[in-house]
Order: C-alpha cells, then structure tokens, then sequence
C-alpha cells in the first residue's frame, strides 16, 4: 500500500510500472476535484481595462476561484464582494461601489464596472465575505477621454478668456481639446 497526494484537479488515471519484471498497471479513470478557494492563488481580472469616461462604458470584472494548487474551483458557494474607488459596479446583487459580485456556479464570480465621466483610474479590489475578509485580488481599468468635442482657449497666465487685447502686440494662449464631459483630451 502506497499514499499519494494529487495536486491537478481534472480526469486522470494513476500509472504504475516494475521495469525489473516488465511489468505495469493503471487505474480506472477518475476525477480530481479542487481543493477549496485559497485567497493567494485566485485571480481577478477586467475586460476591457480601458473604458471611455462617459458613464455608459462597461468593463466585465471576474475572479476565478482557485484552490492552493492553482486549480480552478468549478462550483460556486463562495460570498465575494467586488469594491471600487470609481466609477459604478453592478451585479445581481446590488449596485453601488461595493457589491455582492454574481455568483456563476462555475467558480467564477463576476460584476459590470461602469465608467465614471471623469479621466481617473479605478481600483477594483475583491474580498471574500466582507472588506473584512481576505483580499482576493486587485485590477485597475483606466477611464480616458472620449472623442473630440470642442475646444477651449485661455490665457496661461491666469487662465482667463483672451478679453482685451493690442493690435501688434503678440500674447500666449492655451488650447486644449475637450470631449463631450468635458475631460481634456492628451
């Protein structure tokens, strides 16, 4: 009699060979399940990490559930909460800036992160149970200008409007490009 210890979850058979007889063998094969979520091997994950500032550009934010050995969890359970410093998450749970994330039953645990109309960066971070509880994971999804929708002129020194000015006589102005929130454009 012999222990193992298996650390891939997945189908898998064990093998066993005795070279100084020719002689070898294998199991039935049988499945491995994962061990229980770790808080160190899960991952968190954005798509797309780049929404238009705007507040209707939309980003999927999942964390898979992995075990110790880096194996995907494949069944829910687990109570994750998604919290981010801008913009908006949404799931079947709530909306807000802190939410209970959708539980898909797979491992994975998933919110929509809705853009604010201002260029930032937002911060999700994920917890298991509460804030409270360990942190799961952390990701960033980068808000940037939209299209081109005016421009505005001003003066650098004060940053006034170009009122009264001397025929001949050069002055400095700034033009910078804005989109339609207002968000200057790089």
């Amino acid at each position: 009699s012999h222990s193992i210890t298996l650390t891939s979850s997945g189908d898998t058979r064990i093998y066993a060979e005795n070279t100084n007889v020719n002689r070898n063998g294998a199991s039935n094969e049988f499945i491995v399940n994962p061990a229980s979520l770790n808080i160190t091997e899960s991952s968190l994950s954005v798509n797309p990490n780049n929404l238009i500032a705007d507040g209707n550009g939309a980003s999927t934010v999942t964390l898979q559930a992995k075990d110790q050995f880096g194996n995907n969890l494949t069944s829910g359970g687990e109570t994750i909460v998604f919290v981010t410093d801008n913009g908006t998450l949404d799931s079947q749970n709530g909306t807000g800036q802190t939410v209970t994330a959708t539980d898909t039953g797979n491992g994975t645990y998933s919110a929509t992160l809705t853009s604010s109309t201002t260029i930032e960066t937002a911060t999700v971070e994920a917890f298991l149970n509460s804030q409270s509880g360990g942190k799961l994971g952390e990701t960033t999804v980068e808000f940037t200008a939209g299209q081109l929708s005016s421009f505005t002129i001003t003066l650098p020194q004060d940053g006034g409007s170009p009122d009264f000015q001397t025929a001949g006589v050069p002055f400095d102005i700034t033009v910078e490009a804005l989109d339609s929130n207002g968000n200057v454009i790089p």
